[in-house]
């Protein structure tokens, strides 16, 4: 398997092999760390590589818990081979066909991107124009929340930061930093995105 990180890691562990996984304190994003009962009208969730398996889990919450957000759930994969949860996630839009829409882009294959209702687009990791054509656009009823590799990250909403570690640690807490990239040049805010 090409590419790195945790996905690259558990795909590789063989029958018996065993791994410690800790889990992490939740995430406070924008003062709370609830993801429910926001009031948000749109949420995008944008997914590169593994950072589409929280995001899925966060799509499950939102649609079960309330009845009214509309979500579009965009997952960025490398090629079609490298989709996670596709059968999942065609499966969920079925059950919930007027509230979410799900994308995927390929950034290494080649295709044919002509028709305005496709689900799969070929070609770059994305652009201002995708963008506007694929996620809610930027009123105040939108949250934005993009989870992927640093690099995936950076490119969309910009760098997360690190504050000091704490002692006995050997990293500090996630930092928001500054948003930038393609959702700043798209028109959101800092307030309309979370970066994971």
């Amino acid at each position: 398997i090409d590419g790195g990180g945790v996905g690259h890691y558990l795909c590789n562990l063989q029958r018996d092999d065993v791994f410690t996984a800790k889990v992490k304190a939740p995430r406070v994003m924008h003062g709370d760390t609830s993801i429910l009962h926001r009031g948000w009208k749109q949420v995008g969730l944008v997914g590169g590589g593994t950072g589409v398996a929280p995001l899925y889990q966060i799509l499950v919450l939102l649609l079960q818990s309330d009845e009214n957000t509309k979500i579009s759930f965009l997952n960025i994969q490398k090629t079609k081979d490298d989709i996670l949860l596709q059968k999942e996630l065609e499966q969920i839009s079925a059950e919930y066909p007027e509230r979410l829409r799900v994308t995927t882009l390929l950034t290494q294959e080649r295709g044919t991107n002509n028709d305005d209702d496709s689900i799969i687009y070929y070609g770059n990791r994305g652009t201002v124009e995708f963008v506007h054509k694929i996620l809610p656009n930027p009123k105040d009823d939108v949250m934005i929340l993009v989870c992927g590799k640093d690099g995936f990250v950076d490119y969309w909403g910009g760098p997360v930061g690190r504050a000091a570690p704490k002692p006995g640690q050997k990293k500090g807490a996630k930092i928001q930093g500054p948003l930038l990239g393609l959702l700043h040049n798209a028109g959101y805010d800092a307030s309309q995105v979370f970066k994971y």
